[in-house]
């Protein structure tokens, strides 16, 4: 009898360590290559950029800028963006290399919620982009960027970076119209774990993967 009731005893704690559902593995979302935004987009939907221009002949020009519109590719939604390109309009054209590049953007979208910043590509091997600004005249700039992005997602926070390629134009004289039109090309082969790129290496953890 005694026998008997060990082995119930066994069974039932046995059972009990055993987990009633499983959670499924959580996968991490895609990186940023081949994101694309458009505003207006090619339905016609979102809004031309809003543009403060402030246009130096011979001198230095700025060009601030805030657009929402539509992102697609691997986080398809929303998005909304701003910044600011000062260019070197010294020659009488008014057009010249963007000498600084600045923004901010967040998706809205259904894979994750991305926030990041952008920076004009430092290297002088590759290119920067040139822009126009002039009084009475359209504004508009074509920039090669870096960007940093963090990704807020159902299955964790995750970084991401790489590079853009972000254009806008605005017509002459504030006739309707406008565009903006952006795309992603990631440096990683996949986005890290947030706990990973934001770890100390001289904490009390082996390694650089602490606190995942």
């Amino acid at each position: 009898m005694r026998l008997v009731r060990l082995i119930t005893v066994f069974a039932v704690s046995a059972f009990a360590l055993v987990p009633i559902g499983s959670a499924s593995a959580q996968v991490a979302p895609p990186v940023l290559t081949g994101e694309r935004f458009l505003s207006p987009d090619l339905s016609g939907g979102g809004a031309p950029p809003q543009v403060t221009a402030n246009c130096a002949p011979l001198g230095t020009s700025t060009i601030d800028f805030t657009v929402t519109g539509t992102a697609v590719g691997p986080y398809p939604g929303t998005f909304t963006e701003s910044g600011t390109a000062v260019i070197d309009t010294t020659s009488y054209t008014g057009t010249g290399p963007v000498t600084s590049f600045t923004a901010n953007f967040t998706i809205q979208s259904p894979v994750g919620t991305v926030t990041g910043t952008k920076s004009l590509i430092s290297d002088p091997l590759r290119a920067t982009g040139l822009g126009t600004c002039m009084v009475g005249a359209s504004h508009s700039f074509g920039v090669a960027t870096d960007y940093q992005a963090e990704i807020d997602s159902p299955g964790g926070t995750y970084v991401d970076q790489g590079e853009t390629n972000t254009a806008l134009n605005e017509p002459a004289g504030g006739f309707a119209g406008g565009a903006f039109e952006e795309d992603f090309y990631s440096n990683l082969q996949d986005v890290i774990p947030f706990c990973m790129a934001s770890a100390q290496a001289d904490q009390d953890q082996d390694g650089d993967a602490q606190g995942c």
